[in-house]
């Protein structure tokens, strides 16, 4: 509006810790950004489950929060290269009745993925270390 810039910063993650969604908006209204947002895409499996108690670990938790203020900067500096006029609008609307898969049925299903990895690797190291074992014999005999 009236050629103020806005940015809408989406990180692959889970919840943000205090203080770091100020810090990266901060850094982006230095560059002439107005107006943003941070969203997270809150899935809990991009980052698997860790040994913490809340089983992940919250963006800006582990990572350098200048670093990926850096990286954010670097991304808003060549979208800044190529914007656009746009038209822009939103709706409300509230659907009822609506059933979600909660938080416990979405963490059960990613430690159920990574169980079955975990097996997998266990039954598969062993095959493929015989069927290598084979083939060298193989090879020797001939």
């Amino acid at each position: 509006i009236n050629n103020e810039k806005a940015a809408y910063v989406i990180i692959d993650g889970n919840n943000m810790v205090p203080g770091l969604r100020e810090k990266i908006l901060k850094a982006l209204n230095s560059m002439g950004i107005k107006d943003g947002e941070i969203f997270t895409t809150d899935t809990h499996c991009v980052n698997a489950l860790t040994l913490s108690r809340r089983g992940y670990h919250p963006i800006g938790e582990v990572i350098d929060h200048e670093k990926l203020i850096e990286y954010i900067q670097s991304a808003a500096a060549v979208a800044m290269t190529d914007l656009q006029p746009v038209k822009i609008g939103f709706r409300k609307a509230s659907i009822s009745k609506l059933r979600v898969i909660g938080r416990n049925a979405l963490e059960k299903l990613c430690l159920l993925t990574d169980e079955a990895f975990q097996t997998a690797k266990k039954v598969l190291i062993p095959i493929f270390s015989f069927t290598a074992f084979l083939l060298v014999t193989l090879i020797l005999i001939m």
